[in-house]
């Protein structure tokens, strides 16, 4: 079964990656940077999306000084997806940046040509992680075969 899979790294430079997932084959559709909520909003209607993986935020005491007169942009990002999910009874997988990160190194991103280049694409590459995290697509034989070469 076909599955269309958005990851979303939110922030005030929000990346974007949109997987398709299909009897153990996958490709990477799109990569983009989202710089507002209209374009996030728009973004989520032009696509059939299946189901949505985004980073979570958490405010740790280490980094809360550095936030003090923070708009907490990433947050009301993370709002427009939610309430877009609830409308359109889409699943929505929350997941911490460590846990995307965790399997999906650089060295494994770029070998599998999951590794969008310029300017913030950071943000892009941390989206994809998460989709594939989220997917187990390490797990998948035709990666498996070659995961550690």
């Amino acid at each position: 079964m076909e599955q269309l899979v958005l990851g979303i790294d939110p922030g005030n430079t929000t990346g974007i990656a949109i997987i398709r997932y299909e009897n153990g084959s996958f490709n990477l559709q799109r990569s983009e940077i989202i710089r507002d909520h209209l374009n996030m909003w728009h973004l989520l209607y032009e696509i059939n999306i299946d189901r949505i993986v985004m980073e979570s935020f958490h405010l740790y005491e280490n980094r809360a000084r550095a936030q003090v007169n923070s708009s907490f942009y990433t947050v009301e990002v993370i709002g427009i997806v939610k309430l877009w999910c609830q409308i359109h009874d889409c699943p929505l997988k929350l997941q911490t940046a460590q846990y995307g990160k965790s399997v999906w190194d650089d060295k494994h991103l770029k070998k599998f040509g999951l590794w969008p280049t310029g300017p913030n694409a950071r943000h892009e590459r941390d989206a994809i992680r998460h989709v594939a995290t989220n997917l187990k697509l390490h797990r998948l034989s035709q990666i498996r075969e070659v995961w550690n070469d």
